[in-house]
């Protein structure tokens, strides 16, 4: 969306609410996947997938600032705390 003479908040309200539906729906499809590889596995494999945890929802990356960072790279504006 460009910028225009009409700029307000309700447009940009609009804009947002459809990014967040499309976001919801990426992020569901996602889960749907990884249940689907879930099921595929034996029970040895799902315990393997269970002691992973939280690193298979972060790209098998351990440190989350790390993948945060690699996600925002080339934003020259953005700081990292």
């Amino acid at each position: 969306m460009a910028f225009s003479d009409n700029f307000s908040k309700s447009s940009l309200k609009a804009i947002e609410e459809k990014l967040i539906a499309q976001q919801t729906k990426i992020r569901m499809k996602h889960l749907d996947f990884r249940m689907s590889v879930y099921d595929l596995l034996d029970d040895k494999q799902k315990e393997e997938w269970k002691k992973a945890g939280s690193n298979f929802g972060n790209n098998g990356m351990k440190n989350k600032k790390m993948n945060r960072m690699k996600r925002f790279n080339g934003c020259r504006n953005y700081r990292f705390n």
